[in-house]
């Protein structure tokens, strides 16, 4: 893949998401390897694994919010359920075009990679000041 890993400046705050945060940059990289590899059967483990992994940390994280009080709840949530739809494609995609599911695991890493440097500075403030995080 491109080279994408996790950086501190990605952290939300809170440990167990920023861990999930990893695995799915993580599971995306091995999507994208194991797809150029022709390993398709490896590569489809690896997109069940993160719809998994995504679906339970959506279901976590938004039960983490509204007991938080977090004032865009719903946006945050309605973004991950969409995204939901996208790794479901990713998945599908693998076993019939390989290269196509190579290149669709690269792009969302880097939008996910984006996405926690840029739009989740609300998000990490919130936790910050409200006293929910457990991390610098």
């Amino acid at each position: 893949m491109s080279g994408l890993r996790w950086l501190d400046s990605m952290s939300v705050g809170i440990t167990s998401f920023d861990n999930d945060h990893k695995l799915v940059i993580a599971l995306l990289g091995e999507i994208a390897t194991a797809a150029n590899a022709g390993a398709i059967e490896r590569a489809v483990e690896h997109a069940v694994e993160l719809m998994l992994v995504a679906a339970e940390h959506t279901d976590r994280e938004e039960r983490f919010l509204r007991a938080a009080g977090y004032p865009a709840t719903d946006t945050v949530i309605a973004a991950q359920r969409a995204n939901l739809a996208v790794i479901a494609n990713l998945a599908e995609t693998v076993g019939r075009t390989p290269a196509e599911a190579s290149r669709l695991a690269q792009e969302m890493a880097e939008a996910f990679v984006n996405y926690l440097l840029r739009a989740d500075i609300n998000y990490k403030s919130f936790v910050e000041m409200a006293g929910f995080a457990d991390r610098d």
